[in-house]
């Protein structure tokens, strides 16, 4: 009977090799095909690819960053941080400084960022002063309206009191500067005057005082109205001291005889006085001259505007010929 040769142990083990190399090969096809699986197609609905949206200004050199655009846009986008945001303040300032006109599409990106409101990451002195910044760089441009309606948004709603007062404040330049004119410089004058009569706002000042040079620094001794509103705040002792001296100051050579009374008040505050004393020195006459010495007797604190006030008035009447001495 013929015998079989005998199986080597090599030839033994090929099966179990094709059946682990089987095995191995359908686990990494499952392992592919799973991941493959998971990963959704490109054009997959709720996958946006290269979206605008999603761009980023590209981030500077963070030791050294550019004075440009570019920081800008990283600053507006991110927050920014020590290093970046003074760079893109940087930039930004010297448009106002060079006095130059910025191109169309850093415009609408400016105007954008006012009417977004802020980046989150933004402290608020930071956002107080990149955005008065960018007020004096949009005054250079012709943007017209849309800036215009824009601070007049901000004066009106903003959380932040320190940004409406900017905001009034440069709406008052727009009309300076002759950007502001026809139905709407009629508007934001109106404006203006209602604030400045409310005896609770925190702004009512500054609002005082776009109407006091709305055309011009002597506006109220032609413009019956601011000159009524002025004169009715100064002499308000509910309104804020600071307030009452704003209008006194803004109220014009109508200002005169309350400037008397209020001087001469011991009951009233030093600060009030002092403005009311300085008033006397830029409208008074001879009659006031000896009060005013009465005055810089009285306290070192009032002395400081009364001998001025004297200066100013002898500076004025020397050039007049009148019919008795200066009483010196």
């Amino acid at each position: 009977m013929k015998q079989s040769p005998p199986t080597s142990s090599s030839n033994r083990r090929l099966p179990w090799l094709w059946l682990f190399g089987v095995t191995g090969l359908v686990a990494i096809t499952a392992i592919i095909g799973f991941f493959q699986w998971m990963s959704p197609p490109s054009d997959a609905p709720g996958v946006i690819v290269n979206s605008p949206s999603l761009s980023r200004a590209p981030a500077p050199n963070m030791q050294e960053p550019a004075e440009d655009y570019s920081t800008f846009l990283y600053v507006l986008q991110t927050g920014g941080c020590a290093i970046t945001q003074p760079a893109a303040l940087a930039w930004l300032d010297r448009y106002t400084q060079e006095n130059k006109t910025m191109p169309e599409e850093h415009v609408t990106k400016l105007l954008e960022m006012m009417r977004d409101g802020r980046n989150p990451k933004w402290e608020s002195g930071y956002r107080q002063h990149i955005f008065n910044s960018t007020f004096n760089a949009l005054h250079l441009c012709a943007v017209g309206e849309p800036f215009t309606r824009i601070l007049q948004d901000l004066t009106l709603h903003d959380a932040d009191p320190v940004i409406r007062l900017y905001a009034m404040q440069h709406l008052g330049m727009q009309r300076s500067i002759g950007h502001l004119t026809g139905e709407l410089a009629d508007e934001i004058h109106s404006l203006m005057e209602t604030l400045a009569k409310k005896s609770g706002e925190e702004v009512s000042g500054t609002a005082i005082q776009v109407l006091a040079s709305w055309d011009g620094a002597d506006n109220a001794e032609n413009d019956p109205s601011t000159r009524q509103i002025a004169l009715a705040t100064a002499s308000d002792s509910n309104r804020p001291v600071d307030i009452r001296v704003t209008a006194i100051h803004a109220a014009g050579s109508s200002v005169l005889p309350l400037a008397r009374d209020l001087a001469r008040n011991p009951s009233e505050s030093v600060m009030l006085r002092k403005a009311a004393i300085s008033q006397i020195g830029q409208h008074g006459d001879m009659q006031d001259v000896i009060t005013l010495n009465t005055l810089a007797g009285e306290s070192s604190r009032l002395a400081q505007a009364a001998e001025p006030a004297l200066a100013e008035i002898r500076k004025r009447l020397s050039g007049k010929i009148t019919a008795e001495p200066i009483p010196y």
